[in-house]
């Protein structure tokens, strides 16, 4: 009975012994294996190049990369700086614009993207599987593997020219913009082929008087010490919202960038101080910017018009954003629906204009305040 026991209780060890050493193995298995990784539309190694220099960065890598100019002339090549959390923008700027779309007129788009921070808070957060998939759907996400920071927009936007250059060569031109900002694309590329805008130029808003003025107050987000920055005025320098520039010259500012200081404050970096060393000159277009998202509101109460501002805020406000896209997109397709507004006579911008009713607001551009709401002319 007792020796049955022991045969009884010699089998069950075994046995026990035998699950315990294969679930050990295959745990051990399954650890050591080399984990699936997300396919890459860019498949190609040469689109993710190791131990390349971003500015001051000796190893900087790309997270993510994008073919959208592949073997396709281009015209314009656009650029969006954007935050990871700014999904909704993003997909503003898809549906209102499409990548099929833009094919049409040879313009390619990207997104450029940091990696997440994840001690940021004010925005819709989100994870690195999500950019992922984002990018697998549209294959239109290019990131670096530098930290999410306002610290860090320099690096953002010296990577974006950077890309344009070893990966979209063929672009006639290139138009960087902020994702929180309305752009209408075909007109502003109008404009600068009106101006010639050849070689060693950057066309777009130039900044003056005060606005070339470091910002000293330590309370401010963009404030910049002496030690940082020196002298009591930035040199010329175009607004970060939107610009439009050649390969040539995005050849020079990346060139001189990997050769200079840092700065953190990337307009005044790119478009003013490696500018200045590049020998890249400006186009000032200011007359086709605002710096009031009503006047964007203001132009498409009707439809039947053309926006007289290029280029303009939303405010994040992604419905803004792909609502004057969608204008912009119809009055270049049905160029007899959209009639223009703007006085070419004056320069000046006439469709919608500021009245008497009271209310406050504070014109950047032109430093002067303003009284009044923003309605059309008819």
């Amino acid at each position: 009975m007792v020796t049955s026991h022991h045969k009884v209780f010699r089998r069950v060890l075994t046995v026990s012994c035998c699950l315990i050493c294969a679930v050990l193995f295959f745990l051990y298995a399954t650890k050591n294996q080399p984990r699936p990784r997300r396919p890459r539309p860019a498949s190609s190694h040469r689109f993710y190049p190791s131990n390349w220099t971003l500015v001051n960065l000796k190893h900087f890598e790309f997270l993510l990369n994008s073919d959208a100019c592949e073997t396709r002339h281009i015209d314009l090549l656009v650029i969006v700086t954007s935050h990871p959390g700014h999904v909704a923008l993003r997909n503003a700027f898809r549906r209102a614009l499409p990548m099929e779309a833009l094919r049409t007129f040879n313009i390619s788009r990207v997104f450029l993207l940091a990696q997440i921070n994840p001690s940021q808070t004010g925005y819709h957060q989100v994870d690195q599987t999500i950019i992922e998939e984002e990018h697998l759907n549209f294959n239109d996400i290019v990131q670096g593997d530098f930290i999410e920071s306002y610290h860090n927009l320099s690096y953002k936007h010296i990577m974006g020219l950077k890309y344009s250059i070893h990966y979209c060569p063929q672009a006639q031109l290139i138009l960087k913009m902020d994702d929180d900002i309305a752009v209408n694309l075909f007109q502003l590329l109008d404009l600068v082929r009106s101006k010639s805008l050849t070689g060693l130029q950057i066309a777009g808003a130039m900044l003056t008087g005060n606005e070339r003025n470091p910002v000293r107050e330590r309370a401010s987000k963009w404030y910049v010490s002496r030690y940082d920055y020196a002298p009591s005025k930035y040199p010329p320098f175009v607004s970060g919202w939107a610009y439009v520039t050649t390969v040539q010259a995005a050849i020079q500012l990346v060139r001189h960038a990997e050769s200079s200081p840092f700065f953190w404050i990337d307009d005044t970096y790119v478009t003013g101080m490696l500018a200045a060393l590049s020998g890249v000159n400006h186009v000032d277009i200011r007359t086709r910017f605002t710096v009031f998202a009503d006047h964007l509101k203001c132009c498409l109460r009707n439809d039947a018009v053309a926006c007289d501002y290029f280029v303009g805020p939303s405010g994040d406000d992604a419905e803004l954003v792909e609502a004057f896209h969608r204008q912009s997109f119809r009055c270049k397709i049905r160029i007899d629906s959209c009639r223009a507004a703007f006085n070419e006579s004056s320069d000046k911008p006439s469709f919608c204009v500021i009245t008497n009713l009271p209310s406050q607001t504070y014109d950047k551009l032109d430093g002067r305040i303003i009284h009044g709401q923003i309605v059309p002319l008819f």
